[in-house]
């Protein structure tokens, strides 16, 4: 027997689909639950496109209390999967050619002093740590295109870079 969170019924674990991620191997909620989902998904994509300067502060500011959890997550995570952070890199240099040699370029010229790094992000204006600033290459209609113009970048907080790059519907390709 399982508890539904979403209409509070014990069931028997057959009312309840298949989900290898979770630790009892079950979705949380129960099939009828799951079959009211795409009108719950739209109610919330609609909630979120109206709120979403609340949201986004919601998040900055939960981000911002609960970093030193986060990081000590993420090394706890990277102490447990040694050498996935590189092969995933490698994997992506391998699907875009251009862009190890433009990332490349770009540090070099910011090395040499023919690039000046700015010390903040050019689309929300903070001033993070220098580290966690990127060089966006953002010329071009296609990825491999806007590394034609390796040096032609602006300068973006990891957090912004992110959105930049993933839109919601890869977001939850991705999850």
């Amino acid at each position: 027997m399982k508890t539904c969170p979403k209409c509070k019924r014990e069931l028997p674990e057959a009312d309840f689909s298949k989900n290898r991620s979770r630790r009892d191997g079950l979705q949380d909620w129960c099939k009828s639950c799951m079959r009211h989902l795409p009108e719950i998904a739209e109610y919330y994509r609609l909630y979120r496109s109206t709120h979403r300067p609340e949201i986004a502060e919601r998040m900055r500011l939960h981000h911002s209390a609960h970093r030193p959890q986060r990081a000590a997550a993420n090394r706890r995570w990277r102490a447990a999967h040694p050498g996935a952070k590189a092969a995933a890199v490698q994997k992506w240099n391998a699907a875009h050619p251009g862009a190890e040699q433009a990332h490349s370029a770009l540090n070099r010229a910011v090395k040499r002093g023919e690039i000046v790094k700015l010390a903040y992000c050019q689309l929300c204006l903070a001033s993070p740590e220098p580290r966690n600033l990127v060089g966006h290459h953002y010329n071009g209609k296609t990825l491999d295109e806007c590394y034609e113009h390796p040096l032609d970048v602006i300068w973006l907080c990891k957090v912004c870079h992110a959105g930049v790059h993933w839109t919601p519907s890869e977001m939850q390709e991705a999850a």
